[in-house]
């Protein structure tokens, strides 16, 4: 990965931070906390699979993508080919970009209520959290 990939990658990992963090502040303190570290705080701008998990589980919940979908890409991202990993990249940014479209980047939107009321049982739980992606 070039210089110009990996800071592209860590702002689009700042943006989707600053989303899930926006989404969680008033709700979730300790996942708030976490995005807020890779959004704002001692991590800035580093890449982890959880944020990629995050942001695919919840296009999921308001509807964009399919369970099946999420699957596909999960297995990308946890894929030690980087051609994977970069199908995974350009299909996350899609999503992004087709939630701020069709929802706004701003979290304070009504659609988004159920992903922030639900988040810890629909998104981003502990048990997937600890499983699945920390110590991959």
């Amino acid at each position: 990965m070039t210089k110009k990939e990996k800071n592209d990658l860590g702002k689009f990992c700042k943006q989707i931070c600053n989303d899930h963090y926006e989404l969680l502040k008033n709700t979730d303190g300790n996942m708030s906390y976490t995005f807020n570290l890779y959004a704002n705080g001692s991590y800035n701008g580093q890449y982890k699979k959880f944020m990629f998990y995050a942001e695919l589980k919840l296009n999921k919940v308001l509807g964009l993508i399919t369970a099946e979908e999420v699957e596909n890409a999960y297995n990308m991202i946890m894929s030690s080919d980087e051609d994977n990993f970069y199908i995974a990249y350009q299909i996350i940014k899609h999503f992004l970009k087709e939630r701020h479209k069709k929802f706004g980047a701003i979290m304070d939107y009504k659609g988004y209520d159920y992903a922030r009321n639900n988040y810890t049982e629909e998104i981003l739980n502990p048990a997937d959290f600890l499983t699945k992606l920390l110590n991959r």
